[in-house]
């Protein structure tokens, strides 16, 4: 019995199907890959095509839609302008820190060996993408 030829896949395309129009989204050389050009919380219908030397399968559609969610970004904090801040007993300190992340990261302050989102006689006043610490008076 004879079994004919197959030319193995030289890349995979990925397609979605959004409001009735087809936009190719990613390419892989695996059977995993990354889709760009999505809206963050939007759902789609995906589709794969595989590429070979014969040309282009069919597209298969994935058995349920996606949603996008937003992209995970690490906390960064801007310490750019922080300067080592000497003041006399009494004096008000305030440090304020610009800062990135999603979600939106927590912030903790720490003072000497205390660590705490509210460090003992500091007010702590967080606005998103800015966080104030000053002295109490």
């Amino acid at each position: 019995m004879t079994h004919g030829t197959f030319t193995p896949v030289t890349y995979y395309l990925m397609i979605s199907h959004l409001i009735g129009r087809c936009l190719q989204v990613g390419e892989s050389t695996k059977t995993t890959g990354t889709a760009d050009q999505l809206i963050e919380n939007t759902e789609y219908r995906l589709r794969v095509k595989a590429v070979n030397k014969a040309g282009v399968s069919k597209p298969v559609e994935l058995s349920i839609p996606v949603t996008t969610k937003k992209k995970l970004r690490k906390p960064k904090i801007d310490a750019r302008h922080w300067n080592d801040i000497v003041k006399k007993k009494g004096q008000t300190v305030e440090i304020e820190c610009k800062y990135t992340g999603v979600p939106e990261p927590e912030i903790t302050w720490v003072r000497v060996d205390e660590v705490s989102t509210s460090v003992t006689g500091f007010a702590v006043h967080t606005i998103p993408l800015i966080c104030h610490l000053s002295s109490a008076m």
